[in-house]
């Protein structure tokens, strides 16, 4: 059975739907606030994400600053060190371990001597500072010999007697 809805009801309900109208309404403005909100935290989160990078930037730019200066425990390690000196006599001697067998008269045509202009150092390492960390000294002697130069290794180099 049907039943007849009163003034004072259906103004009732008409009530009740409109502030359920208005409460939509103001839910939907909190979702575009929440939006906003939403956008606002991811630009947050951006800039916390560029501080980052540029903190570890600038830590990366100290660490090189710090670095470049000369620190107290860079010490320089000698692997192998020849003793030759600028203006040292010396003669040159093949790399073989054998004995050759020289016939009297002739050591002097096989024998070549000069004088030493300049020693060369070999560095194997350095310190990020730009000091060496492993050298080896006087690997090379560039000697005079005759009117020519010539560079020699000082493995086969020996001072003359």
């Amino acid at each position: 059975m049907k039943r007849k809805i009163s003034r004072s009801e259906r103004k009732a309900i008409r009530k009740q739907f409109s502030e359920m109208r208005t409460e939509e309404k103001a839910e939907e403005n909190n979702t575009s606030a929440d939006t906003t909100s939403a956008n606002d935290w991811k630009e947050a989160k951006r800039a916390e994400k560029k501080d980052r990078i540029n903190q570890i930037r600038s830590a990366g730019r100290n660490l090189e600053e710090i670095t470049s200066k000369e620190l107290p425990d860079e010490v320089e390690k000698v692997l192998e060190q020849y003793f030759f000196s600028v203006g040292d006599m010396v003669e040159v001697h093949p790399p073989s371990q054998r004995r050759e067998i020289i016939m009297e008269g002739d050591d002097e045509k096989e024998r070549k001597i000069g004088l030493v202009i300049e020693t060369e150092d070999y560095v194997h390492e350095r310190y990020p500072s730009g000091k060496t960390k492993e050298i080896s000294k006087c690997v090379y002697v560039t000697v005079l010999v005759g009117a020519a130069v010539e560079r020699w290794n000082s493995k086969n180099v020996r001072n003359c007697e």
